[in-house]
């Protein structure tokens, strides 16, 4: 998928962004090699006597026109590695001057210095292969001009000591920025490469989602509708006085298969929207809402349940309204659910206390209580620790995946016979997240 992406990379693109990411590089080159100018002359007045003043022109163009050019580039309409490119032409007119104004003792010094600074400008520039050649050609061409101009020094001595050592830097200058050219080209190839495969990606992931969405729709209204009313119909059945007692056994046995069905579509459905919607924060009385939640699950059995709320500190929280309500709604029914069937009172707990950074709710009930060797799978996927209750083992899935989700914690102590308490820690938000 790489290569077929690689191809698709358009070379302009590539020039672009090469540009881009080099360009910043190519004026800070071009700025130390103009400044530098001022240091060379500095060994101009100390190693040169004649052409003094003509070499301080020189230096002084090389030194003022590029950082000009830089001021003004933008409105000029030119890049960092045509700044450097002019720079550099500029310089090789300079230094070809220099180098055939004085004698050969002294041209050694010079050309090693040269040197250094063509190997340390292939170290850090980036421009492209043509102006490179244009560089040293034009380079050469001035050299020679002058040479058999103003210089003194015999042909041969001057080949030797000055155009095999500037030129050899010269020609490894160039292979070294042709080199780290095709790396940068061929990273950028990569990167663009990976950025049109994760647009791509994003493009079936959006496609996918939108398909669950339609999925999910589906689910909730072409299958819970049907159940609702196969529901309906069968408690119309049982309620008939033609009914005999072993038909509505079996009418009562569908009924909480109904039940079970219907739980387990509406926990996908749970968890589909937890894992894909964006957590949205707003500001809710948490009294209120699990006054509402214990109202709908007060006659869930025969049993009366004693359902308490004790809310220390500030009733209005902070945080994301409706996973808030999956998990409590989750809690406590778990509670209800699994509350004793013998004749010992039965109370499901809701408690909110401010620790810190942290919303702590503990929700805790003297029910069947769950063993300990089965602390650590009750919040696995379809895990049920009574396979003779009414659940389709994702409830405590969800609640663990939503905790996740707000960055917060869920933890169980239990016993057999004795209860259990689950306590979720929530992160506090602050006000100007939230949603009103």
């Amino acid at each position: 998928m790489l290569d077929i992406s690689l191809q698709e990379v358009r070379r302009d693109e590539i020039e672009k962004e090469l540009v881009a990411k080099t360009d910043q590089n190519q004026v800070n080159v071009t700025i130390a090699g103009a400044i530098a100018q001022a240091l060379w002359f500095i060994c101009d007045y100390l190693l040169l006597k004649e052409h003094l003043t003509i070499i301080f022109i020189s230096r002084l163009v090389v030194l003022i026109l590029p950082l000009i050019l830089i001021a003004f580039r933008k409105k000029i309409g030119i890049n960092g590695s045509q700044c450097f490119l002019i720079t550099a032409v500029l310089l090789s007119v300079n230094i070809s001057f220099i180098l055939n104004s004085f004698d050969e003792n002294i041209l050694l010094i010079y050309v090693f210095g040269y040197s250094i600074l063509f190997v340390g400008a292939g170290a850090l520039a980036n421009w492209k292969l043509k102006y490179s050649i244009i560089f040293v050609v034009f380079s050469l061409i001035t050299n020679l001009i002058f040479f058999n101009t103003i210089s003194t020094i015999p042909l041969d001595v001057y080949i030797v000591k000055c155009i095999v050592p500037l030129y050899s830097s010269a020609l490894i200058s160039v292979l070294m920025i042709n080199n780290r050219r095709k790396i940068l080209i061929h990273e950028l190839k990569i990167t663009k490469a990976l950025e049109h495969s994760n647009k791509r990606l994003e493009e079936q992931k959006n496609k996918i989602n939108a398909e669950l969405d339609f999925l999910i729709y589906s689910i909730s209204h072409d299958l819970r509708s049907p159940l609702m009313s196969v529901k309906g119909l069968l408690a119309l059945i049982a309620e008939s006085e033609e009914t005999n007692a072993n038909v509505k056994t079996y009418l009562k046995m569908a009924d909480g298969s109904i039940d079970r069905l219907d739980q387990t579509i509406y926990d996908i459905l749970e968890y589909s929207r937890n894992s894909r919607t964006e957590i949205l924060y707003e500001k809710f009385n948490v009294r209120q809402v699990v006054e509402l939640i214990n109202s709908d699950l007060k006659y869930y059995n025969e049993k009366a349940i004693d359902f308490q709320i004790h809310v220390n500190g500030n009733v209005e929280i902070y945080t994301d309204k409706k996973r808030f309500v999956t998990v409590i709604k989750n809690l406590i029914s778990n509670a209800v659910k699994y509350s004793k069937t013998d004749n010992e009172p039965s109370f499901v707990k809701f408690e909110l206390n401010e620790v810190g950074e942290f919303y702590e709710v503990t929700v805790s009930d003297n029910g069947v209580g769950i063993p300990k060797d089965q602390h650590g799978r009750i919040f696995e996927m379809f895990y049920r620790v009574s396979a003779g209750r009414v659940g389709s083992g994702l409830g405590l899935f969800i609640v663990k995946e939503i905790m996740e989700k707000l960055g917060g914690t869920i933890s169980l102590q239990s016993e057999p016979n004795v209860g259990s308490s689950f306590t979720i820690r929530l992160p506090k938000i602050d006000a100007d997240k939230a949603v009103f």
